[in-house]
């Protein structure tokens, strides 16, 4: 897939720099993380983070602060202080997941950014200029804002996701609200709330929980006055294209002849994508990419990203498909306990559109999910992991998949060889059923029955409870 650091788009610099020179740069500390120097994330509620799977800072800038947010976060304290660790082989506590895959060797958000960008002439000289300069200068870079945004348009969210959260999705928000039994499970506790008919109006104001930070005054003039300078947008959620002012958004770069030199890049479910989306706002851009969120095939999906349909899925990728000249077509999957078989077939399955030769050769770049704990595959009993690995190492499916879908798997076996010691072996599956049974209950599903190759691997923890 092409993707942002892969772009055609010329960055305003004077010179190039060569592969040569940025891995130099990039090898001088195992942490170097180029994203410091040209993006940055907003999440569901106005925090500004180094990256999309980093922790938010325990101070962080709201890009509702001021009208200035943006440009007061980019060269900020917290930023510089972290610019310094990561170029000294350190990372900040908000790193601990590029931490701890950089340690066991799987590509790392960090290490996957680094390899796309060197082969990038253009971005990467962009970046080589910004980090040279900001380490004579206190790490302070030259440019005043980044170029490249992540932003999440609040929780809005029409799914139900297993491996996600209220921070993430106001479906479960409002279980969690309807079902308090559920709050324990709950990455943040829920500590009051205010509903007026079926929409959350304030949850945790203690928390500085705003759902709609996007609205505000200053966050638009803050993001308005740095869109003549942006190269990158991604927007994900929640569901992007539930949010009204996304497509607020996309008409003003297309108004201002801003949209032709920009690339968008959006995460979506894809069961609100439609044909006037894509031919109304998309293709008015210098690229767009769609990565459709997909975990497990068939009944095991439906389960998992409940109360989606396998039959929505399948038709909103052909209509994508239709559209392959102008728009980039990608997955973005997890790898997590729900769909530790099924997600064989589901590789079988995205192969059919992974018509982008560069996703065959390089894969989905999955996510591990390590939270909550109780669905992160390392963390299963180490007689479980052992017999995945013999399954994954067996599977004629798996062994003709394309090179990069096969390198996927590759590196699932070897996260999977982390060794639980003796009396943490059953911490998390102990917890998993708890939750699966828990949550089976509230929505009248059966983990047994829609994901029954999942269930026959894990029965006997089941029976035990």
């Amino acid at each position: 897939m092409e993707t942002p650091e892969k772009s055609s788009k010329k960055i305003n610099v004077n010179w190039t720099t060569s592969a040569e020179d940025f891995d130099k740069l990039s090898e001088q500390s195992k942490s170097f993380c180029p994203l410091l120097y040209y993006h940055s994330t907003i999440d569901t509620i106005g925090n500004q983070k180094l990256c999309c799977i980093a922790t938010p800072p325990p101070d962080s800038i709201k890009v509702s602060h001021s009208t200035n947010s943006i440009q007061e976060w980019w060269n900020s304290d917290y930023l510089k202080k972290s610019r310094k660790m990561l170029n000294n082989n350190s990372y900040p506590i908000e790193c601990i997941e590029c931490k701890e895959k950089d340690a066991i060797g799987i590509p790392s958000f960090r290490s996957q950014k680094v390899d796309a960008i060197r082969n990038n002439e253009q971005l990467r000289t962009y970046i080589y200029n910004q980090a040279v300069k900001a380490i004579k200068n206190n790490f302070s870079t030259p440019s005043p804002a980044p170029i490249n945004f992540d932003i999440k348009f609040g929780n809005l969210c029409n799914l139900k996701c297993r491996m996600c959260d209220y921070m993430s999705s106001s479906q479960i928000l409002k279980e969690i609200i309807s079902n308090p039994e559920l709050e324990e499970f709950s990455r943040a506790k829920i500590d009051e709330h205010d509903l007026e008919g079926n929409e959350l109006r304030t949850i945790a104001e203690d928390k500085n929980f705003n759902f709609r930070y996007f609205e505000k005054e200053n966050f638009v003039q803050s993001f308005e006055s740095v869109l003549d300078n942006t190269v990158f947008l991604k927007f994900t959620g929640g569901e992007p294209l539930l949010i009204s002012n996304l497509f607020k958004v996309l008409k003003k770069l297309i108004d201002k002849k801003l949209a032709s030199d920009i690339e968008l890049h959006i995460i979506t479910n894809a069961t609100k994508v439609t044909k006037e989306m894509i031919e109304d706002y998309f293709i008015h851009f210098k690229k767009v990419s769609l990565s459709i969120s997909l975990d497990g095939y068939k009944d095991n999906y439906e389960y998992v990203r409940y109360p989606a349909r396998w039959k929505v899925i399948e038709n909103a990728l052909e209509l994508v498909k239709k559209y392959s000249d102008t728009i980039i077509l990608d997955f973005s999957i997890t790898f997590q306990t729900y769909t530790i078989i099924s997600m064989i077939k589901q590789y079988e399955f995205m192969s059919k559109y992974a018509i982008e030769g560069d996703l065959n050769e390089n894969g989905t770049h999955p996510s591990y999910v390590n939270t909550p704990t109780y669905l992160d595959i390392k963390l299963l009993p180490n007689a479980v992991k052992d017999k995945l690995i013999d399954i994954y190492k067996s599977s004629d499916i798996i062994n003709r998949l394309p090179k990069g879908f096969k390198k996927d798997w590759t590196n699932k076996i070897k996260y999977l060889s982390y060794r639980n010691k003796k009396e943490d072996d059953l911490v998390a599956i102990k917890q998993f059923v708890r939750y699966t049974n828990s949550l089976d209950k509230v929505r009248n599903q059966k983990f047994k029955d829609s994901c029954p190759q999942e269930w026959e691997l894990l029965k006997e923890y089941f029976n035990d409870q």
